[in-house]
């Protein structure tokens, strides 16, 4: 059910990051600050708050984001210049990308059984 209600907005945010440059850069400077398996669940919980608020209105939901942003951010342990860089550099590279964002769907289908 998460994932259905989420699967807009997973796919949104997934095109944003493929589309966002037209090739991959694995130069030092585009490495990932988060590690894979972190990113992906931080990616989890990001997309099962906005799916929770998929029926509120703008207005609510963005009032209840600025609350909960905050607090996966830190349970997770993480800045969110951290989160921002390493979501910017995972866009110029499309096969990474791809493979994260498949084990987020994944996960999020696993959460949903």
């Amino acid at each position: 059910m998460i994932l259905q209600k989420n699967k807009k907005y997973f796919s949104l945010l997934f095109a944003l990051f493929c589309l966002a440059t037209a090739c991959q850069d694995n130069s030092p400077t585009q490495q990932l600050l988060l590690e894979e398996d972190k990113l992906v669940d931080v990616i989890c919980d990001l997309q099962i708050a906005e799916a929770m608020l998929d029926t509120e209105a703008m207005e609510v939901r963005d009032s209840i984001m600025k609350i909960y942003y905050p607090q996966i951010l830190e349970k997770h342990h993480i800045q969110k210049a951290d989160l921002d860089t390493t979501l910017t550099r995972l866009g110029r590279q499309p096969a990474l990308s791809s493979r994260i964002f498949e084990k987020v769907q994944k996960k999020l289908k696993d959460l949903s059984k």
